[in-house]
Order: C-alpha cells, then structure tokens, then sequence
C-alpha cells in the first residue's frame, strides 16, 4: 500500500515536468514546420501536419528524454533534433502505405533516396536527411528504417479480414518495436542502454494500445487488427497485461542501478497504462452485446475513450501507480 501511494505522489510530481517537456517540444516542432523550405511546404491535407505534429511532440518529449534519463547521458539539442525529425517522418511514411497506396518498390526508392514528385515522399526524404545528419547512430538507423519498412510491407496484411489474430499481433508487435528502434537511433549508445529487447517491447506496447484506442478508426477504414478483432475484453486485456510484466521485467534486469531505472519506469508509466482505461471504457460498452466484444455493433461514441477527462486521468494514474509497483 505505501508503495503504491508513493508512486502516486511521484506522479503526480512529474505531471508539471512532463506538462513542461511537451510544451517546450511543441515549440520546437512549430519551429522545424515554419522554417520548411518551400518545397516542402506543399503537404495538401490537415491531417498531414497533425500526425507530423503528434510523433513529432510525443515521442522526443516523452521517450526520447525517458530514454536519455535512463543512460545518464545530456538530451541536448542534437539528440532533440534527432529524434523529432525521425518522429515526424512517421505520419508521412505511414501514409505512403495507406492513403496513397504506394508500392514497395515505389517506397524502398524513396527510403534509398532517388528522386521524386511525390509531395509526401519529399517531405519524409528531407525529415530523414536532417535526422540522419545529426542521429548519434545513423548507420545502425539506416538499416532499423529498412526493417521498420518492412514491418510496414508486412502489415498489408491487415487489409484482409481472413488474417488470422496472432499474426495481426506478429505485425502489431513487429510495427511499434521497429519504430521504437528506430527512434532509439537518434541518441547515443553506452553501456547503460536500455538493451533492444526492452526497446522492442516499449515499441510492440505502444502500438497495440495505439491500435486499442483506434479501433473505431481502423475498422471505418478497413484495418483489422489484433485489437479490433479480439472478441473477448478479457483476452485483449490479458494480452495487454502481459506485455506491461514482460516491459517491468526487462527493466528490473538492466544494467542500470536501481534508482534511474525506476526514475525510467516512472516516466514510462501514464503512457503505457493509459490503454488500460480505454479497456474499461470499452467493457462497460459491451454490456449493450450481452457482454461481447464487437466492435461492428458499437457506435462511435461507445468505442472512443476521451482521455482528457478528469475520470479517465485518474483512472490513468491509479493503473500507473500500480504497475510501478510490480518493479
């Protein structure tokens, strides 16, 4: 019980400096997109800005200073823009598969840098460039970028309703731990990293409740996948458990003292519990499906989870302090 009021405290404490950190990042972001050369300034669509604006905001303000925290090493304005030019390429590159359908072999030239007249593949070359000239690993980026194309390549798969649920969760797993590598290439490497496996698995986390969370969205747009077609609460929630215990293990068994990896954990924690509110929101959901889980039947409002009420924010930390407890 003391423990779990500590961290409750704890993150209530870290609340102000992640609020902080996010700001900053946004500034950074607005920043990067109003000194643009103009002949990239051509992206046609709102929703473009507004992915390039949520990885480019989400992942360096909160994993990429998590991941810097943990090694003991300065997130400096280098590491910055890193990691948020590689970020922000993630909402172009996505699109290339799916709004605009482009082939691999189309996808595999832009990655290797030929030229273009595609807007979109213009504005993800130039993120790569810049995040590459100033990544701490950009060889190692290089080949993770090819692999996190070929997660992407893969996922196709999820276009098909015949696609059998644990190769929806291979392809979630393979998608959101690529990218997270990926991510990881920005910084500098030490003895004190967080070893792959532990990347890996924030990454297939963050994925599986990113899929959690767009369930709605992913079905209006075809997409199946392994959070979408779980029947059964209990099973997505179980599996979703399990990747929390895998993640706290990996971090137990670190080469990090103690103290930074909790200092990680702690950081860590209100993202990756925040699926488990979204889990409740939509069990309580079911109870109009005699307690299944089919999201075909739902309506919008039942599978969306706003995550800005104060309910849900409690409920946030009340699963975060919970899980830091099994550390």
């Amino acid at each position: 019980m003391w423990g779990y009021l500590r961290n409750i405290i704890s993150l209530f404490v870290l609340a102000p400096t992640i609020f902080r950190r996010v700001k900053r990042q946004q500034k950074f972001v607005e920043n990067i997109l109003e000194t643009l050369p103009d002949t990239y300034k051509r992206t046609p669509y709102t929703e473009d800005i507004r992915k390039i604006k949520l990885y480019g905001i989400s992942i360096p303000a909160l994993m990429g200073e998590a991941f810097c925290s943990f090694c003991n090493i300065p997130y400096s304005e280098k590491e910055r823009s890193a990691i948020t030019y590689f970020a922000m390429l993630t909402g172009p590159f996505d699109d290339l598969f799916d709004r605009h359908e482009m082939t691999d072999a189309q996808i595999s030239h832009l990655l290797e840098m030929h030229e273009t007249d595609n807007t979109q593949g213009k504005l993800l070359q130039y993120f790569f460039r810049k995040g590459l000239k100033t990544a701490s690993q950009p060889e190692t980026a290089q080949q993770t970028a090819m692999r996190v194309f070929a997660a992407q390549s893969a996922a196709r798969a999820q276009k098909s309703a015949t696609t059998e649920a644990d190769i929806l969760k291979q392809l979630s797993d393979e998608k959101g731990g690529a990218s997270m590598l990926f991510y990881r290439c920005a910084l500098p490497g030490n003895k004190k990293n967080p070893d792959n496996e532990l990347v890996y698995q924030l990454g297939a986390a963050g994925q599986l409740a990113n899929d959690i969370f767009d369930i709605y969205k992913d079905l209006q747009e075809g997409i199946y996948t392994f959070a979408n077609q779980c029947k059964s609460i209990e099973i997505l929630r179980s599996e979703y458990q399990q990747q929390l215990q895998c993640i706290a293990t990996l971090i137990q068994q670190s080469k990090n003292n103690v103290e930074s990896a909790k200092t990680f954990a702690l950081q860590c924690a209100p993202v990756l519990t925040r699926a488990l509110v979204a889990l409740d929101h939509y069990e309580k959901a079911c109870t109009h499906t005699n307690g299944n889980f089919d999201p075909a039947k739902l309506t919008r409002k039942q599978l969306i989870c706003d995550m800005e009420k104060p309910a849900n924010i409690f409920k946030m930390i009340h699963y975060a302090a919970k899980w830091l407890t099994t550390l």
